[in-house]
């Protein structure tokens, strides 16, 4: 019985850690929107020949915003939609801020589609109930996989002739 007690006390301080670092990776994008704010004299005033590179600077730092917003939900959430949502910011991220080649455009491109048929056939077949999710304010990877699969129930008995 101490067993499950240890496991619970951990799982709660494991929610408990995860949500104090959601809190700071808020607060880190609020001041980030505010620097975000200042970008716009520098991007206003700066001269033809270096708009470009303050504008790539400006879109990646507010796509590093957006990335942070998606971890944050993610973490909240714990649920499969976010986790492809934070992976899709982070791969057009890296498209359109460091592809120096047109390989590293086709190999983004390549990821994003296969992160859109995960969405579509395991997200989708999954009816919305995610594969990553808490059980019961526990860590899934600790869940037992009656919990996980919920109401879904597997007759695996070898007499059928019962029911």
């Amino acid at each position: 019985m101490k067993k499950y007690y240890l496991e619970d006390k951990f799982e709660k301080l494991t929610y408990f850690l995860e949500m104090i670092i959601a809190v700071l990776i808020s607060l880190g994008i609020i001041i980030g929107i505010i620097d975000l704010i200042r970008f716009f004299p520098v991007i206003l005033y700066a001269e033809p020949s270096q708009s470009y590179a303050i504008f790539q600077e400006f879109l990646g730092y507010s796509l590093v915003l957006i990335v942070g917003v998606e971890l944050m939900l993610m973490i909240i959430k714990h649920s499969t939609k976010e986790v492809l949502n934070l992976i899709l910011f982070v791969i057009a991220r890296k498209m359109l801020i460091y592809s120096q080649s047109m390989l590293d455009l086709v190999l983004g491109t390549i990821a994003i589609a296969i992160v859109f048929v995960i969405i579509k056939l395991v997200a989708s077949a999954a009816n919305d109930e995610d594969v990553i999710r808490r059980v019961k304010d526990g860590n899934p990877a600790a869940a037992k996989i009656k919990d996980v699969l919920g109401k879904r129930k597997f007759d695996m008995s070898a007499d059928k002739d019962s029911e």
